[in-house]
């Protein structure tokens, strides 16, 4: 028996090809950050997907955002580290 509706994923992909236009328009080197949100965005999809969304572009947008905040929260870290090294007389190669 075949489903009857799409998953979150296939959403994804529904949102990402609405946007094909837009993306085709940015410069190579933004398409390429473009792509990168949305690999961001479905490695969420299993979290997404408990929404049940209506209004997948919300969905997106939270998993991306969710996403942007990791690597924030680890680029604060390794500087911390960094800042701490320099700080303790050490250089880090």
């Amino acid at each position: 028996m075949g489903r009857t509706s799409p998953t979150y994923r296939d959403l994804l992909r529904g949102v990402e090809s609405d946007l094909d236009p837009f993306r085709r328009a940015l410069r190579r080197e933004s398409q390429c950050d473009f792509d990168r949100l949305f690999e961001r965005a479905d490695r969420h999809a299993d979290a997404a997907a408990y929404l049940n969304p209506t209004d997948p572009e919300r969905a997106v947008l939270w998993s991306i955002l969710l996403s942007q905040e990791r690597a924030i929260r680890r680029l604060q870290a390794a500087y911390e580290d960094d800042l701490d090294t320099i700080e303790a007389g050490g250089q880090r190669c």
